[in-house]
């Protein structure tokens, strides 16, 4: 046996403590290596679509939907959920935690075409369905109060992931001012400590979870910054240096570049969370300005581990001013999506047929999609037909500024870009989640869709579609032609969207922004280009504008009328299928916790030797 001690952190310092609190105890080099244990944490893990089936036949299918939109607010949800299940596939022993909210904000539509959001029940439906655990967790809040926790389980294909259960703190995911309680004298203060409390449970309730399993996780996963409280040393509480995290290794995994994702924090609010001082006072941010800490590198700072979900948001991260000292430790790996939950079926086996074949596939994904979406949303028997010769565009992603969906209200409002757009004969499917307290999004949709009323000719041509939502998704990307993903240079962190496009042959129209130029070949209208699957939206000052758009449309417009150049195209795309693939994913991120593992081992024995 090997034996080395554990040297308290406050003898080695703040930087050593990560290799001080992971001392290794081994019994046997010759034992079997156990499968690496890996911990995910995140404020949203999207539901599998079993869960959600099951929901639908013992409730309701609207209750399928309100669930499915209760935890999957972005696309963190979807990709959490597929990550976690593709990495106990490949091997590891996975865990996921989150939480379960009560509520969630859904749109409705008013008789006379506009629509507006309503907050509807969700928690009671899941309650129905998932596994529950019978002892409630109990932990202490920041401010000393108690909380109790149901715990709520299902399975994750062979992983396991547990739902946090408090309806007072999870009352909706991400709150904001309107969600707080009739009468409250300063929501946005309400809203600001509730989302701090949420935060609080999802990590201190994760470390509790993990003590009632006694599982030791090799790994723990933080995805952004609310997760901040599931590293054990962080806080000063029952669970700081808790032995039964003391080999444990913390990847901080960063999904956005913008402003909101990384908050700065005044140095009362940091103790009144009782954060440990050694973790924040030694940063560069604190030295200039107490009052205003930069969260995202206090998480960097004290992790083993961090990486973006895409080479251009490594790239934005390393340039950040706060983060550039840390450039050498940011690392990469891009998003993917699950080919199991995504891709027809019908399109696996895409390498072994024929154009012909793979159009006439391509062309049943569709119709069985226009069948389906005429039914969804009754539409009449008119609309059916017309929809069966025309290309059918997806432009669904989350309504906010930097993803432009301003583009499309701007070309409906002017003459001669809606002139354009009309010429073009083709339908728009236009959607997305907008946040509750997000007045600009909200008038934005507002905004074009009376426009759109007032132009009759874009009616079958411009169609909004309600409450984009997991559970049906993978029903509408089989058949469509094409994707829009654009955004303002530098703002995407990856999306995934075009990704599940690209698993089913679709066309992908875009900015090179996120993970987009990794997986799309852009066309050239004046030379051919080998693997061509995606026409380019350019930049302008750093943004996409209308012509550039509709210039896209037009390149992809082209392709589609060239029928042997469209079967190009498709197999173009899903030739894609192994980069954009969520196993991908999978295998990186094994193999990054497992490097991370050795490494903290070999410096905690150096760190050691050293002091002996």
């Amino acid at each position: 046996m090997i034996y080395q001690e554990t040297i308290p952190a406050a003898h080695l310092g703040n930087r050593a403590r990560s290799a001080a609190v992971r001392t290794d105890n081994m019994k046997n080099n010759s034992l079997k290596q156990k499968k690496h244990s890996i911990v995910e944490v995140a404020m949203e893990i999207a539901l599998t679509p079993e869960i959600l089936n099951t929901v639908s036949e013992q409730v309701s299918f609207y209750a399928a939907v309100s669930a499915g939109m209760s935890t999957s607010v972005g696309g963190i949800g979807p990709l959490l959920r597929e990550r976690i299940i593709a990495q106990a596939e490949d091997g590891a022993e996975v865990i996921g935690v989150t939480l379960l909210y009560d509520k969630v904000w859904m749109q409705r539509w008013h008789a006379w075409g506009q629509f507006y959001l309503d907050r509807v029940k969700a928690g009671d439906y899941l309650r129905r369905v998932l596994k529950e655990h019978h002892d409630p967790l109990r932990i202490k809040l920041f401010d000393g109060t108690d909380a109790e926790l149901t715990v709520w389980e299902a399975a994750y294909g062979k992983a396991r992931v547990f739902f946090l259960d408090n309806p007072d703190i999870g009352a909706i995911v991400y709150p904001g001012g309107f969600d707080a309680p009739l009468h409250t004298e300063d929501p946005n203060r309400w809203a600001d400590d509730m989302r701090l409390r949420q935060s609080w449970i999802v990590g201190r309730g994760a470390l509790a979870l993990l003590k009632r399993l006694n599982v030791a996780p090799d790994t723990i996963i933080l995805s952004e910054t609310p997760t901040i409280f599931a590293h054990d040393g962080l806080v000063e509480d029952a669970f700081t240096a808790d032995p039964l995290f003391k080999k444990t290794t913390y990847i901080f995994n960063d999904h956005t570049p913008l402003e909101y994702a990384h908050p700065v924090w005044p140095e009362e609010s940091l103790e009144r969370l009782r954060f440990n001082p050694s973790y924040y006072r030694g940063l560069d941010t604190y030295t200039r300005d107490p009052q205003r800490v930069d969260i995202t590198q206090l998480l960097i700072d004290a992790c083993d581990g961090v990486y973006g979900v895409s080479k251009i948001h490594g790239d934005v991260m390393r340039s950040m001013p706060t983060l550039q000292k840390y450039a050498a430790k940011i690392e990469v790996i891009t998003n993917g999506v699950s080919p199991e939950i995504w891709q027809a079926a019908s399109l696996k086996e895409f390498r072994r047929m024929n154009d012909e074949t793979l159009l006439a596939r391509k062309n049943e994904e569709k119709l069985a999609f226009i069948n389906w979406l005429w039914l969804r949303y009754k539409f009449d028997s008119a609309w059916k037909e017309d929809k069966k010769t025309k290309p059918i565009i997806l432009w669904m992603r989350r309504v906010t500024g930097y993803k432009r969906l301003d583009i499309l209200k701007e070309i409906v409002r002017s003459d001669r870009l809606r002139g354009r757009l009309v010429r073009l004969n083709l339908c728009l499917l236009v959607g997305g989640r907008i946040h509750q307290q997000d007045s600009h999004s909200d008038r934005l949709v507002f905004e074009l869709l009376d426009l759109i009323q007032k132009h009759p000719e874009l009616e079958d041509q411009v169609i909004i579609l309600d409450n984009f939502n997991i559970w049906e998704a993978p029903k509408i990307f089989p058949g469509i032609d094409a994707s829009i993903m654009v955004s303002d240079v530098g703002k995407e962190a990856a999306a995934t969207g075009f990704m599940k496009a690209q698993m089913n042959g679709a066309a992908v129209i875009a900015t090179p922004d996120g993970a987009v130029p990794e997986s799309v070949v852009f066309h050239n209208p004046a030379q051919k280009v080998k693997g061509a699957n995606g026409f380019e939206v350019t930049y302008y000052n750093g943004s996409p504008t209308p012509d550039s758009f509709l210039d896209a449309l037009d390149q992809f417009r082209a392709v589609y009328d060239n029928t042997p150049l469209r079967a190009e195209y498709i197999r173009n795309a899903l030739e894609q299928h192994d980069q954009v693939s969520v196993h991908r994913v999978a295998r990186e991120m094994i193999g990054m916790c497992e490097r991370l593992k050795k490494k903290c081992k070999t410096d905690q024995q150096l760190k050691v030797g050293a002091l002996l």
